[in-house]
């Protein structure tokens, strides 16, 4: 991996770092040949797509999918993923310092935007804030391998808020709702109409918590002699589906 900045014991920075993996799931197509490198595509919803509500939405939500998908494109999160972080407001609770978020086509700011972020800058189906604070409080798809830190003590925290163990709630759409998933507090979510449920966690080991190797400030990741860090790992054997 690289480093923009800095990790590990440094005067100037003090930050944890995580690496995940993900698997694919029934239906998906992972391997392309490299001939392009665009990204995938993806049409943003308004409010008129979730009326008449029921299965006309669920129908515009599939033609939207549809046209969107190019089977000789990158594919790494699901574009399902992409469209509910599209959907589900951010947490306001976060550090935005001067940056000004900005709103969906659905007239509120959401998870696509963060204060790394402002402007929703789509990379593929990557959603922002799941990528940018960690541990994350709704579902992931990835699976936690290792986590880097110098806060050996947070460890404990570290670990037991992995997605790998621990299920996450996430706010569902009903026939009375249909663009519920915007909600990401349950309060919220039952209220106007929604169901919230908790997703089960993987149901793997918590990640490997180690003290973070130092690197040299903006050289991209470069440790004391000159060479990139490295993390060695075990590709884990996991059935899935019987295979």
């Amino acid at each position: 991996w690289v480093d923009a900045s800095a990790h590990g014991v440094n005067d100037e920075f003090n930050c944890p770092f995580k690496n995940g993996q993900r698997h694919a799931q029934d239906g998906e197509l992972f391997f392309r040949d490299g001939t392009t490198t665009n990204r995938q595509d993806f049409t943003n919803p308004n409010a008129g797509d979730f009326t008449p509500p029921g299965a006309a939405a669920e129908a515009e939500r599939f033609d939207r999918k549809t046209g969107n998908i190019k089977a000789d494109r990158g594919l790494h999160e699901t574009w399902e993923w992409y469209d509910e972080c599209y959907r589900r407001e951010r947490n306001r609770g976060l550090f935005t310092a001067d940056q000004n978020l900005n709103n969906n086509n659905l007239g509120y700011s959401s998870a696509v935007y963060t204060r790394q972020n402002p402007n929703n800058n789509r990379r593929g189906y990557e959603c922002p804030e799941e990528r940018d604070y960690w541990p994350y409080w709704h579902p992931s798809p990835w699976r936690d391998i290792v986590v880097m830190t110098d806060r050996l003590d947070l460890c404990p925290f570290y670990q037991s808020e992995s997605f790998n163990v621990k299920p996450k709630g996430l706010c569902r759409n009903t026939a009375a709702c249909e663009n519920c998933i915007r909600y990401n507090q349950e309060a919220k979510c039952t209220a106007s109409g929604g169901r919230w449920g908790l997703q089960g966690a993987h149901n793997i080991a918590p990640p490997e918590c180690i003290q973070s190797p130092w690197s040299r400030v903006n050289h991209l990741g470069n440790a004391r002699h000159g060479q990139a860090n490295t993390y060695n790992w075990t590709i884990p054997y996991m059935e899935v589906n019987g295979q």
